[in-house]
């Protein structure tokens, strides 16, 4: 379990949108809400205090895929719709995520 919360440092780095003008976006002010670890996929469920949020899909040990709410972009406009709705949503490599 602590391998596993390791391989998610890469969550709490700043990261810019790719393509966008939009500003840095400052990864660690999202807080873990959820997660599913109940079988492969794994899942975690991030949000932070202004209602944005992202999901992390781990499809084998330490290899992820993201989805996350993009100005009304994402299917599902808040966390809670998000999370029950994880294992449908389309999930994507961080840097496109981000």
């Amino acid at each position: 379990m602590e391998e596993e919360r390791a391989l998610l440092e890469p969550h709490v780095k700043r990261a810019r949108f790719v393509g966008s003008l939009e500003p840095i976006v400052h990864i660690d002010i999202y807080q873990l809400q959820d997660s599913d670890e109940a079988v492969y996929p794994h899942y975690y469920g991030y949000q932070n205090e202004e209602g944005d949020w992202y999901i992390a899909q781990e499809l084998s040990f330490g290899v992820f895929r993201y989805t996350r709410l993009v100005q009304g972009k994402a299917k599902q406009a808040t966390y809670a719709a998000a999370w029950a709705s994880r294992t449908t949503m389309s999930y994507v490599y961080w840097e496109t995520t981000f």
